[in-house]
């Protein structure tokens, strides 16, 4: 069950890496000027969800590293 958990763990840190590098991107093209208004209200609300998204996977990995611990301590 650590395993899986551990796996779990694994999976949302590389999420949180995609997200990350997404917002890094969306950061950087909000900086260049754009003669579109609506193409970086777009990005700034693309933003927003991923920050909020971002928020989400930090919770999820926070209750997975705690089921985690809780595991280890369970072992023998």
């Amino acid at each position: 069950m650590a395993t899986g958990v551990k796996q779990a763990i694994a999976r949302v840190e590389q999420e949180v890496t995609q997200v990350r590098e997404e917002i890094a991107g969306l950061k950087a093209g909000l900086k260049v000027e754009e003669d579109c208004k609506e193409r970086k209200l777009m990005q700034q609300q693309q933003l927003a969800a991923l920050q909020q998204q971002l928020g989400g996977l930090h919770q999820q990995l926070g209750g997975l590293q705690q089921q985690l611990a809780g595991l280890q301590q369970q072992q023998p």
